[in-house]
């Protein structure tokens, strides 16, 4: 059985009164990008450079038609199963950041319904940070909390994309409203960037849990004025 995404319905908003007590903290966590390294080595054709390493580098410089290109050279051309997928994926990072969100979500179909290896979860992470892009929160949430809740995560737990997906999966909860959800994955995140040497992302993910903590409770004295 395969899993497909679908729309669902619009997610919560917050409250008017509270929407400037957690501004800051949306304002970070719409920062949080999927970031990839320690990738295998590619290919050199005719003197040109379709190295991952290469594409990598044009997508980390913003020029992600070229980044794309390259990418899709590489998935035409590899003998690597895992080097193509690696490539494919890039593919879809690339998609997404040029705006062609449908595009890349097709991509990623078809998706297992209860994946088990490291790039099934990681195909599942990426489709719940393009739904973010999109909007679609429900949605999102649905496909982070498949893509790390697999019985075989104990098997890639230091894989580099699972703090980016633990920070987009709170990003998504706060979405929805579900604020101590959030709390708990941000600050799930911020233990593994700090733990990896990510200062910046860790102290992103530091100050968004300081943030939700501090509205939730200023909304329990309001709630409770004495």
């Amino acid at each position: 059985m395969q899993a497909q995404i679908k729309r669902r319905g619009k997610a919560g908003i917050f409250s008017r009164g509270w929407r400037s007590a957690i501004a800051f903290a949306i304002l970070l966590a719409s920062c949080s990008a999927f970031r990839d390294q320690d990738t295998p080595s590619g290919i050199r054709e005719d003197g040109k450079d379709f190295s991952i390493e290469n594409a990598i580098a044009l997508e980390s410089k913003g020029d992600f038609l070229a980044a794309l290109k390259n990418y899709q050279r590489l998935t035409n051309i590899s003998l690597d199963p895992e080097l193509a997928q690696e490539a494919e994926l890039g593919c879809v990072r690339c998609l997404a950041k040029m705006g062609k969100y449908s595009s890349a979500l097709a991509m990623l179909q078809p998706m297992q319904e209860n994946p088990r290896s490291n790039s099934e979860c990681r195909s599942f992470a990426l489709a719940g940070e393009i739904l973010i892009r999109m909007g679609r929160y429900a949605d999102a949430e649905s496909m982070l909390e498949i893509s790390l809740s697999s019985p075989e995560m104990k098997n890639f737990e230091d894989a580099h994309w699972i703090p980016a997906a633990c920070a987009n999966l709170g990003t998504a909860y706060m979405k929805n409203n579900k604020f101590a959800q959030s709390q708990t994955l941000y600050f799930r995140a911020y233990e593994i960037f700090e733990k990896n040497g990510d200062r910046k992302s860790a102290e992103e993910c530091r100050m968004i849990v300081e943030t939700i903590e501090k509205y939730q409770k200023d909304k329990l004295k309001i709630k409770d004025p004495k």
